[in-house]
């Protein structure tokens, strides 16, 4: 019998003081450039979530669970000694972090119209 079963996770993460979201790019005028969405909202893309959580998962366990839970190609298949023909997919879906309006709670994920008047935007 086949596990068709989906797990979903929803993680609120709240800061306690200031915190850079950087996209990593370099900037003629700033040291770390913001990765923002459509909105211009700073956010975390899923691929940095992911390549975060690969790389904590992978200082736990093996190579082999890494590459099981995380997906590998055909490169990393060889290199491992694996059959090169095969490629896996990763079984885990990281997707964005966005932030939240100011009641905490609805996910700012897609366009919004900004209330300019309203404080928790200006400081954005």
């Amino acid at each position: 019998m086949e596990n068709n079963l989906r797990y979903v996770a929803s993680i609120l993460i709240e800061t306690k003081s200031t915190i850079a979201v950087n996209s990593g790019d370099k900037s003629l005028l700033l040291d770390n450039t913001i990765a923002r969405d459509a909105n211009g909202f700073p956010y975390i893309p899923g691929t940095s979530i992911a390549g975060v959580v690969q790389h904590l998962y992978k200082k736990v366990f093996s190579n082999k669970s890494t590459a099981s839970l995380f997906g590998f190609t055909n490169i990393d298949a060889k290199d491992k000694g694996g059959d090169p023909k095969k490629e896996q997919g990763s079984r885990l879906i990281f997707s964005s972090a966005h932030l939240t309006q100011s009641d905490g709670k609805t996910v700012m994920d897609g366009l919004f119209s900004v209330d300019d008047e309203n404080n928790y935007f200006r400081l954005l």
